[in-house]
């Protein structure tokens, strides 16, 4: 019996700090309002009133204590199995009871597994190793493809099939100032369509979206920029990041924090992974091009400082 495809949105962002960042995060629709709603309410219990919360722009306390919650709320939500014990989330800064006079703890825990999934994709060498392409946008439309379509491929399976609703972009806007074209969707929909293996697919009606964003899907492409920024912010090792605990920098580097465990956890190795509830959950792979072929690296063990190589095979 072949299992039901569970439709998915793909939200995604970028970033140029080093090299080129792609970020993909696979949202069910069947758990997006649960997690929505978590996102939400931290927001205002943070007091973050902002209405885009950006990695770059950190600097308040409001929007420093909304990004931590909410990349306690996305690790909670990258759980793919139903334990007993779920991942408990924060809902922001505590508060003072007066009727137990302490300072009470804001945790939840969400009640069914939402099974959110996570890539980014790193191009070492900010495309300046691809050749054969006639403008910087088309090396961006292919690695785009690559991590989106590698990520489809590791993440999902056979008994974890997938079909990929809409996919939806951060300020698609800036392609057009930047490379005086759109993005072309048709073209990258198209082979996608055609590389997918048997258990990746996109809906008939799927499209690439990036103009005309609702709050609900901003929220996810936010998400997706706090995830990214603070992946990064680890993965760089950058001594000047050793700043003064008030200092911005410093702070984004404390976010890492939040991520460190699970982390951890997928480089734990697959069989230990079989028997936890993020098996399967995230894939950090870094590209190049060596001699003509493509090159690949697990990113993790940049994050944690290992610095152990681990290639892996997307494609």
């Amino acid at each position: 019996m072949i299992p039901d495809r569970a439709v998915h949105d793909v939200y995604h962002d970028e970033s140029k700090e080093e090299a080129f960042w792609h970020v993909f995060m696979f949202v069910p629709r069947e758990s997006r309002a649960m997690v929505l709603d978590a996102l939400t309410k931290t927001r205002k219990a943070c007091g973050f009133s902002g209405s885009k919360l950006h990695f770059k722009r950190l600097s308040s306390n409001s929007s420093f204590a909304c990004a931590k919650a909410w990349l306690s709320i996305l690790v909670a939500a990258l759980q793919q199995k139903q334990k007993d014990k779920m991942e408990p989330y924060y809902l922001g800064p505590n508060k003072y009871c007066s009727s137990e006079k302490r300072r009470t703890s804001k945790y939840a825990a969400f009640p069914i597994a939402p099974r959110f999934k996570l890539a980014i994709f790193h191009q070492k060498s900010h495309h300046s190793d691809m050749t054969g392409h006639h403008d910087r946008l088309s090396q961006i439309e292919t690695t785009f493809r690559m991590g989106l379509q590698g990520a489809a491929h590791y993440l999902f399976s056979e008994t974890d099939p997938i079909v990929i609703g809409n996919i939806f972009l951060d300020r698609e806007e800036h392609y057009r100032v930047e490379h005086r074209r759109h993005f072309d969707k048709k073209k990258v929909l198209n082979k996608l369509n055609s590389r997918f293996r048997h258990y990746c697919s996109l809906a008939a009606d799927c499209e690439i979206s990036g103009e005309t964003i609702s709050l609900d899907d901003q929220t996810f492409l936010d998400l997706s920029d706090i995830f990214l920024g603070t992946f990064r912010y680890g993965a760089l090792n950058d001594p000047t990041l050793t700043c003064g605990a008030d200092d911005v920098k410093a702070r984004k580097r404390r976010l890492c924090n939040e991520i460190k465990h699970l982390i951890k956890r997928i480089t734990e190795g697959s069989a230990r992974m079989r028997n936890s509830r993020f098996e399967n959950c995230g894939a950090f792979s870094s590209a190049w091009i060596e001699d003509g072929e493509w090159q690949f690296e697990n990113l993790t063990p940049y994050f944690l400082k290992d610095h152990v190589v681990n290639t892996e095979r997307l494609f």
